[in-house]
């Protein structure tokens, strides 16, 4: 016998967790920005290569990513996000 499987438990869960961990990852980022002195936005403006987009544009990704996912599978019309100007707005993207 085939046991079934929901498409809510094989990709709710997964998207469930980037959201906590890029969140810790934001903070911590933060925290180290004020500890050195520096303004967290250019964390948000920076690119690890110069052919890589910016993290601000890379968090717009990553929550685009969740929620295209579920509105693509629940056949809603997918959602517009800008993309954070500040370290608050990235935040916000991610509700605790």
């Amino acid at each position: 016998m085939r046991k079934s499987i929901s498409v809510y438990a094989i990709t709710i869960p997964c998207f469930a967790q980037m959201p906590r961990s890029l969140t810790t990852l934001l903070a911590k980022g933060e925290e180290r920005a004020q500890a050195l002195g520096f303004d967290a936005q250019n964390l948000l403006d920076a690119r690890l290569a110069p052919d890589m987009h910016t993290l601000a544009r890379q968090v717009e990704f990553r929550c685009t990513q969740a929620q295209e996912a579920v509105c693509r599978l629940t056949r809603q019309a997918l959602p517009q996000l800008a993309t954070p100007a500040n370290m608050r707005q990235a935040g916000a993207l991610f509700p605790a």
